[in-house]
């Protein structure tokens, strides 16, 4: 035990090392910039903290959206730099399911909706099935949680509804509702600085009676009402009873009125109170949050002074991150404008989604377009290839920043050598490709292709399986995009992203009809060319067209449309040399021995 402690402390002064002598070339003009990440680890440094505690949390009001990644995936960077050094670090993602239903996503039923809006989410039943015993909350808060282990994300999950049962939080609401007064005029201080007089005026007045604290109804389980006009009415404590520990309310929702001790667990904090009071139990020393909270003057400073002045903690450094959006829409999780990190996860690997993160500093905006994934790939594979050396950098900046982030961007355990890579627009194909050629018809193609590029047809078959049925998601996403986007020009630009086709499994009998006796001739001479061919390479149907077109003397054209339509159905295709060396030759003869029998019998 003694030797494991003293490894752990050589490796932490080893560190520290370092960081000096990094420190003592900051003025050298050959120094290069740091990554984003390491200005938050330096002033984490500054505190010289014994151990590291991160904190993100989140509402779950429903589907939880990809966003949340964005300050999870930040966090998990941190806590992994600070793993490597040894320290103790741990990083918590708050579930605050005891926050009240303000509105419910579309795709909530009305009636339901109108039920148990007001109440906490901890304390609404299942949506989806009501005979299940999981709550509200916990359906979208475990949905999150469940895409940890592929996001590569380590966080502890707290749930707010036990952390109200703690001593710990029951002494902060006391400690809270002790020093309403000097909470009130923190909160006042920071909301009425851009207030008109007669506005700052009316604020103040209304809160004379402002108490930091709620309370769960103990007839109807609500903490608010909404009203009519829309504004929220808080199931405020109306007074603190310091002698007895009683709180009296009066329910805006039902009317009840009565008391309740803060030990009943009843009692939850005002969310400017809820936040530093987590900061202090836990030693928050960093927590992200979106720029909505973190403007100067905004709800995170006074957060930070409320934390300070009530509580005796400085708080977590504040980082301010901008929003992850989908394509051109800001995503909502309470308004159903939602794409799930489950989502991604189905169509492409978490590295791809860990790789736009950690390449944009986090006050720059990112948007994620579902039509750029083979951009994305393209982009993976060669930051992969600058890593192991085997493709130079643009410059002496990237090559340090790649060798920085790309062990950040691997979920698990990098790999000690890049052995081989498979091309995405090859998944793509072969994907589309699977119907016809079967599982093992695929990964021969593959270990073709292996052998060709890397003189090996060694890979790991089902990481490569994984790949090839998160692609076929990520096809169908696309056809439906493009089927469902009514602006032609941005239609055509989703269409030149990716090579859409289909092969047909079987061929209508009807479709010969549209083929030309000069075509049937072309396939005629086609199927005797190939008649034994055990495989057709990109280059043998190049030339194996051009005999066609100067033998037969027809037009390039005709050839290309006679093998997309009996190949695809249609007129029109993906470059015909690529799709059709992926294809098996037998396959190829018999479909073309089928069209000869059928234009036959007309």
């Amino acid at each position: 035990m003694l030797l494991f402690f003293l490894e752990k402390f050589i490796i932490r002064e080893i560190f520290l090392l370092m960081k000096e002598m990094n420190q003592s070339t900051s003025n050298n003009p050959t120094h290069f910039p740091d990554h984003w990440l390491e200005k938050i680890i330096r002033d984490i440094d500054a505190r010289n903290p014994n151990e590291i505690n991160l904190a993100t949390g989140k509402t779950p009001s429903g589907h939880i959206h990809l966003g949340i990644m964005r300050e999870l995936l930040i966090c998990e960077a941190i806590r992994r730099k600070y793993a490597e050094r040894c320290l103790r670090v741990i990083f918590r993602l708050f579930i605050d399911d005891l926050d009240a239903a303000k509105r419910f996503p579309s795709y909530i039923p009305s009636d339901y909706a109108k039920k148990h809006l007001g109440k906490p989410f901890a304390l609404i039943p299942n949506p989806l099935d009501p005979s299940d015993s999981q709550s509200y909350a916990e359906i979208f808060g475990n949905e999150l949680a469940q895409t940890f282990q592929e996001m590569g994300i380590s966080a502890e999950i707290v749930w707010t509804h036990n952390l109200y049962k703690t001593e710990e939080m029951k002494e902060k609401i006391r400690i809270g509702l002790k020093k309403n007064e000097l909470v009130k005029e923190i909160v006042a201080k920071y909301l009425t600085r851009s207030m008109a007089p007669e506005k700052k005026e009316e604020y103040l007045q209304q809160q004379k009676t402002w108490m930091g604290a709620m309370v769960i109804c103990e007839k109807c389980q609500a903490t608010q009402k909404k009203q009519k006009d829309g504004t929220i009415s808080p199931n405020r404590v109306l007074k603190y009873l310091e002698d007895t520990d009683e709180c009296v309310y009066r329910c805006p929702s039902c009317g009840y009125e009565g008391k309740v001790t803060i030990q009943s667990g009843l009692v939850k904090l005002n969310w400017r109170l809820d936040w530093p009071a987590k900061w202090t139990i836990f030693n928050t020393i960093c927590e992200p949050a979106g720029k909505d909270h973190c403007t100067p003057g905004g709800s995170y400073d006074t957060g930070l002074e409320l934390c300070k002045e009530i509580y005796g903690y400085e708080g977590p450094i504040k980082v301010a991150y901008e929003w992850l959006r989908l394509g051109d829409r800001d995503m909502k999780t309470s308004k159903g404008i939602v794409f799930t990190p489950a989502k991604f996860l189905e169509m492409a690997e978490a590295k791809i989604l860990r790789m736009l993160i950690y390449q944009a500093n986090p006050t720059k905006h990112i948007s994620i377009r579902i039509e750029e994934m083979e951009q994305y790939y393209n982009e993976f594979q060669r930051i992969e290839r600058i890593y192991y050396d085997l493709e130079p950098a643009i410059s002496d900046n990237e090559y340090r920043e790649i060798k920085y982030i790309y062990p950040l961007i691997i979920p698990d355990k990098i790999k000690a050598k890049l052995k081989y890579q498979i091309p995405f627009r090859l998944i793509t194909i072969l994907a589309q490709l699977k119907p016809i050629l079967k599982e093992s018809g695929v990964l021969t193609k593959t270990k073709h292709y292996l052998l060709k590029e890397y003189g090996n047809q060694e890979f790991d078959v089902e990481e490569f399986k994984m790949q090839l049925a998160k692609t076929s998601n990520w096809i169908q996403e696309m056809r439906n995009l493009i089927e469902n986007e009514k602006n032609l020009q941005n239609k055509k630009e989703m269409e030149r992203k990716i090579i859409l086709f289909s092969i047909l499994e079987e061929f209508p009998d009807e479709l010969v009809s549209k083929l030309s006796a000069e075509q049937i001739k072309i396939l005629r001479e086609f199927y005797n060319i190939i008649e034994t061919a055990e495989e057709l390479t990109e280059d043998r149907i190049k030339e194996i067209m051009v005999h066609l077109r100067d033998t037969l003397q027809v037009k390039p054209m005709k050839i290309f449309q006679a093998f997309y339509l009996i190949l695809l159905g249609s007129k029109k295709g993906p470059r015909l040399g690529p799709l059709m060396s992926m294809m098996a030759p037998v396959w190829i003869r018999k479909r073309i021995q089928h069209v000869i029998h059928l234009s036959e019998k007309k």
